[in-house]
């Protein structure tokens, strides 16, 4: 009776062990920056190089120059995820008469480098 018992038991831990969810696809994400590459975007390409967007589940990261138009038209229309932009860009694209759907979340520089000349 116990080897029943503990063979059931073992048929159980192994079933149960094949039913554990599976580990899902890594997500892919698309950044687009302001510029050419430059050391603004240092944070990113050290965080690419170390591995740190695989870490948190992001397998691709696709890194695009910007358009004409600027970063946050791609975000802003869905075809990118992530941009680097400039103030002077982001204050119309938040507040003119056709705001876009995008939100500023962090600075890259301490402070504005545009000015007035």
């Amino acid at each position: 009776m116990k080897k029943i018992l503990v063979l059931l038991l073992a048929a159980c831990l192994l079933f149960s062990v094949g039913c554990a969810p599976k580990e899902a696809a890594g997500e892919e994400i698309t950044f687009v920056l302001d510029w050419t590459p430059n050391t603004n975007h240092t944070g990113l390409y050290v965080a690419l190089e170390k591995g740190w967007f695989r870490e948190e589940g992001i397998e691709t990261v696709t890194v695009v120059q910007p358009p004409e138009d600027g970063a946050e038209v791609l975000v802003g229309s869905g075809r990118a995820q992530f941009g680097v932009s400039f103030q002077d860009y982001m204050a119309p694209a938040l507040a003119g008469d056709a705001p876009l759907p995008i939100t500023a979340v962090a600075a890259v520089i301490q402070h504005n480098t545009s000015g007035i000349v």
